[in-house]
């Protein structure tokens, strides 16, 4: 099947063996098995038959603030809707700041100071909908997305510090993880996880993130 674009191929064959390694992870762990849906809300009943209890979506930051100081939430509350009424729980990752946040692919000062309030406006928007697990960023460790950073994780741990006293001051009930660091090593345009992890702590010690998270796979 394949999942990236949103169960194109999945078939019958596909769903049992889902359903057969969901009830296997059900057995050793209270996680729950999940998916990338990259913003569709065509997948949640194909993920439920799939014994799939989550969602991982893209939140994208220049489609509901494209301009700045005005929210669009049309595409994002029928996300929402349809994972709610699958019974499906969405992870929302912030991530892609509007080309008015950034300056040569890297976040301004606006950027970093809209930042937190966005993140605030996505809470306040959608944690009482359920949605109370928020990604800081995908991958931030590796090619743009490090780059909005400046190729620095200090600064990533400063924006990460920032935002999440943010949301918390408004709603303590969520939670935040770090970014999903990529499996790679330190190059010109990426830092090797631990590095990257590492340099956080030295940054702004413990305490501004809830949960961690690695993509242990390179492809």
């Amino acid at each position: 099947a394949d999942y990236q674009t949103g169960f194109a191929s999945i078939g019958a064959a596909d769903v049992t063996g889902l359903q057969a390694e969901a009830s296997v992870l059900a057995a050793y762990s209270p996680l729950s098995f999940g998916a990338n849906t990259h913003g569709l809300t065509t997948v949640f009943a194909d993920m439920v038959a799939g014994n799939m209890g989550w969602a991982r979506a893209d939140f994208g930051w220049n489609n509901i603030e494209a301009t700045q100081g005005t929210y669009t939430w049309g595409a994002f509350d029928a996300i929402v809707t349809a994972a709610n009424a699958a019974g499906v729980n969405i992870l929302a990752i912030i991530a892609s700041p509007p080309s008015w946040a950034l300056t040569a692919g890297v976040l301004n000062a606006t950027g970093k100071t809209r930042l937190a309030l966005f993140s605030v406006a996505l809470v306040q928007r959608y944690s009482s909908q359920g949605v109370k697990v928020y990604e800081f960023f995908n991958e931030a460790n590796i090619g743009n997305n490090f780059l909005l950073f400046n190729y620095s994780a200090s600064i990533y741990a400063n924006l990460l510090k920032s935002t999440y006293q943010a949301v918390n001051a408004v709603d303590p009930s969520i939670t935040l993880l770090f970014s999903g660091l990529a499996a790679v090593s330190t190059t010109s345009t990426s830092l090797r996880s631990d590095t990257f992890l590492q340099t956080v702590y030295d940054t702004i010690g413990a305490g501004y993130f809830d949960a961690m998270n690695y993509h242990p796979y390179s492809w």
